[in-house]
């Protein structure tokens, strides 16, 4: 999770103008969905949820 929070301050701090505020965080919404449907995947219960980071 740190390496994940680490790229996305990096990708913030390129591409975050502000013009592009709200293509930038559709991607970051698009990103942790993908890494909780990933991180689930393993267990037939559901043991991380998005309001936990």
């Amino acid at each position: 999770m740190d390496r994940f929070k680490r790229s996305l301050m990096g990708y913030y701090n390129y591409y975050c103008i502000t013009d592009n505020i709200q293509t930038v965080n559709d991607f970051r919404e698009k990103i942790e969905s993908l890494l909780f449907k990933w991180l689930n995947r393993r267990s037939q219960r559901k043991s991380l949820y998005m309001g936990q980071i």
